[in-house]
């Protein structure tokens, strides 16, 4: 059954031009004269639905003061400030029903205001923030507004299906603009059908389902539609208060975890193929800063000028130092009308000669002395690198590795596995289980470590290495914990004072106690941990971000 068309009403002018998407040049290459066609980059198709219709001026929550349009922008700008922050792949199109200007007359009052998906873009915050605003004249048709967005994702799946791996409708409304005249269920099936045919997902943010709120007898209806449509296909659902908890704070992008191939040499012609993971790795925001120039206003939106920063070289004698920047500002422009004049005023200038880039070498000043350090001397003075490598050098006691010892984050090396089908690999993979696993169990039995000798990297210089034999509880899987040791010069002894008494008083105890329990991150049955790790944000990472966001939005 084909949608259904809106109400109609007077179609006016778009009020914002869409948003152009520039392409960079193409690459050549010297060798092969001809274009070399740009790779297609893996991305998700998002459309983002808002209803900015009549209805959406209601407060759908009790006792909130903003409106149910205000919190589905602040969710949307939350959404597109995400995925700036992570520098996303992901490609959006901004979809407004209710809206006072039609893209499609199929599909009235639907306005698509990128018609072609792009990446999140900082102007789209701008549009969130100034130029949206509610529609007194017609409610907000999501029927038609899903209809419009599954046709959108359905053209760009068509010219570049290469490079899309999911599609998603995010259809934030309350659900206020139709009713029992508007024959709603009848078009269910083909709701469904569409999003089938498509392959997409569909999340939709609107009024607790669940909770007992004074609400419209029309988003009763609208409600209604949605709990019939949820089991049907793939459908996500949250209320505003929800994605606003989630939206709050910043998540980086997820990285998948890949182990590093390793071959445990255990013997002169014996190894085995482990793959090395890192469980916990601190992330660094990616804060991408370019010389912009500064005299440009930002009240008129203009985009800031890139500079170029140009180095050069020049010789210059002990005695002599560089002229600075704020000599030649202080300097009166009359000054620079003779040479005589230039000498007077700029004594400290040097007299060199400019050095072209690969005539450089490093030099060592030892005294008065500089002792030029070229590359052929540099080779000599390396120190030779065998390589990537994990090689057994012995096993020792448990007990003789001490917790000092162990100067690095753990990693887990696992045995290896491909991913592959063919049945080489998977007997590659189960001969590497298998004798990591009777190796873990020999160690574990005997109680003792392995002592390597790692390197991570071609350019990595060896280190010392311990393996210490795990068996995990839920799966029985064998795991190898790496640490890396020190040297002996890498050791720093403390001479600790002598303590005047070893006992300690009743008050100590109690004192101690005391710290311990208002510490204790449980409750007080010692089940519950109150504050999970796992749950708590990197607070500089979130300043960061709030900066970078509060700075978006004076632009």
């Amino acid at each position: 059954m084909p949608p259904k068309k809106a109400r109609n009403t007077e179609n006016t002018s778009s009020e914002s031009e869409l948003l152009d998407s520039s392409e960079g040049p193409s690459i050549k290459t010297e060798k092969i004269q001809r274009k070399r066609a740009t790779p297609r980059q893996s991305h998700a198709a998002i459309v983002l639905a808002i209803d900015v219709g009549s209805t959406s001026s209601l407060q759908s929550a009790h006792g909130e003061t903003e409106s149910d349009l205000q919190r589905s922008l602040q969710i949307a700008d939350w959404i597109i400030s995400r995925k700036l922050f992570t520098d996303s792949k992901d490609q959006f199109s901004l979809v407004f029903f209710g809206h006072e200007c039609t893209t499609d007359d199929n599909y009235s009052n639907v306005y698509v205001h990128n018609a072609e998906f792009e990446r999140a873009r900082v102007e789209w915050l701008h549009v969130f923030k100034n130029e949206i605003q509610t529609n007194p004249k017609c409610p907000g048709d999501y029927l038609a507004a899903l209809f419009a967005s599954l046709e959108q994702l359905k053209i760009h799946g068509e010219n570049g299906k290469d490079g899309m791996t999911e599609a998603t409708v995010t259809l934030i409304s309350n659900f206020g603009g139709l009713s029992e005249e508007d024959q709603v269920f009848e078009v269910l099936d083909s709701v469904v059908e569409a999003v089938n045919t498509i392959g997409a997902k569909l999340l939709i943010i609107g009024p607790d389902l669940n909770k007992e709120t004074p609400i419209s007898k029309s988003q009763q209806f609208g409600i209604e539609f949605i709990r019939n449509l949820l089991p049907k296909i793939d459908v996500t659902s949250y209320n505003f208060q929800e994605s606003l908890s989630k939206l709050q704070f910043f998540i980086p992008k997820s990285i998948t975890p890949r182990g590093q191939p390793f071959n445990l040499e255990l013997g002169k012609d014996f190894s085995v193929r482990v793959q090395l993971y890192v469980k916990n790795q601190e992330v660094v925001l990616q804060e991408r800063f370019d010389p912009v120039s500064a005299s440009t206003s930002t009240a008129d939106r203009e985009q800031p000028q890139m500079l170029k920063k140009i180095r050069r070289y020049e010789t210059v004698a002990d005695h002599e130092r560089c002229i600075t920047l704020d000599a030649i500002d202080s300097t009166p422009d009359i000054s620079f009308t003779s040479t005589s004049t230039v000498n007077k005023a700029l004594s400290s200038m040097p007299s060199g000669k400019f050095v072209q880039k690969e005539d450089i070498v490093r030099g060592y000043r030892y005294g008065s002395t500089i002792v030029t350090f070229d590359k052929t001397i540099q080779m000599l003075s390396d120190v030779p690198r065998e390589g990537k490598q994990l090689q057994l050098i012995q096993f020792a006691k448990k007990e003789n590795i001490l917790p000092q010892f162990l100067v690095s984050s753990p990693r887990y090396i696992l045995p290896h596995r491909d991913g592959k089908v063919s049945v080489a690999n998977r007997e590659s993979d189960q001969k590497s289980f298998n004798t990591l696993s009777a190796l873990v169990n020999a160690m574990l039995k005997k109680g003792v470590v392995a002592l390597c000798r790692y390197a991570y990297n071609i350019a990595s210089n060896p280190r010392l290495a311990c393996l210490i034999p795990k068996i995990t509880k839920k799966e029985n899987y064998p795991v190898l914990i790496h640490y890396l040791m020190p040297f002996r010069d890498d050791f720093r002894y403390f001479d600790f004072p002598s303590i005047l008494s070893a006992e300690i008083s009743d008050y100590q105890k109690d004192l101690i106690d005391e710290y311990i329990n208002n510490l204790m991150l449980c409750d007080n049955d010692g089940n519950n941990e109150l504050l999970k790790k796992r749950n708590i944000h990197d607070p500089r990472i979130q300043h960061q971000v709030t900066i970078l966001f509060l700075i978006y939005e004076n632009i």
